[in-house]
């Protein structure tokens, strides 16, 4: 089914954006390669230019369902008729991170992360994933994720992910194993980012950078190199601190 792109912005109409943009397109050419000199040599046209870039923001801009702003930040429902900022993002709903304007197609396009993968959410985890398809004769015989990270707490803890759960995220089964997480997360369950350990929030030994969490034995192990480094002299060279433990 077909979603009016206005529900993403009153103000979108494709004929009028496409009518800028070949606008946009001849006023830069008027102007040429010269920057630093367009606002002197050509005022008017860097003048209408700037309108003109103006106009296609404000049109294309996605707004959110809630608070009918723009951020950077939007993230949109699997089929593409709800985005939200990220300041009003629901809980217990799929989404997928989106860009901040309306693509080509009258619809917003997928954000896309490190690896050429896109970004999954689904309440606190957060998945950096790449969809797979594979095909006879172009028909879709299956279709899977390769996964890159896992993370939780908004981004700032990496969530380990078990073999058993890479195999059926290539199997397509991304949103049973994101609502698995985020069920275990809020519950108190955390897992080792060193061995995989599920753990209570009371036996976290450790915080490891950069977006770690330890259990006792994983900890002690870091603990152990980090004093390793720096006896060896393994240290930044602005902080003076061993690699373990360096910010910079």
């Amino acid at each position: 089914m077909r979603i009016d792109p206005k529900v993403y912005n009153r103000r979108y109409d494709r004929r009028i954006v496409q009518d800028l943009k070949e606008e946009e397109k001849k006023l830069r050419c008027v102007i040429g390669s010269g920057w630093y000199r367009a606002e002197v040599e050509h005022p008017k046209e860097w003048e209408r230019l700037r309108q003109v870039i103006a106009e296609i923001k404000s049109r294309c801009e996605i707004e959110c369902e809630v608070c009918g702003k723009h951020a950077y930040e939007m993230w949109a429902t699997l089929g593409l008729d709800k985005v939200y900022c990220s300041e009003h993002v629901p809980r217990g709903v799929m989404l997928i991170r989106v860009q901040d304007r309306i693509g080509g197609n009258d619809v917003p396009v997928p954000y896309v992360v490190g690896n050429g993968s896109v970004e999954f959410r689904y309440d606190d985890v957060i998945m950096w994933a790449e969809p797979s398809m594979y095909g006879v004769n172009g028909q879709m015989v299956s279709a899977g994720y390769m996964v890159y990270f896992c993370w939780v707490e908004h981004g700032r803890r990496i969530w380990k992910l078990w073999e058993s759960e890479v195999d059926r995220l290539r199997r397509g089964k991304i949103e049973e194993v994101m609502v698995e997480i985020a069920t275990k997360w809020k519950a108190g369950v955390r897992r080792c980012s060193g061995c995989g350990k599920e753990m209570k929030l009371e036996e976290v030994a450790g915080y490891p950078l950069f977006a770690g969490i330890n259990c006792h034995e994983c900890w002690e192990r870091h603990c152990e190199e980090t004093e390793e480094q720096r006896r060896t002299g393994k240290v930044c060279s602005m902080c003076g601190k061993p690699w373990n433990d360096c910010y910079c």
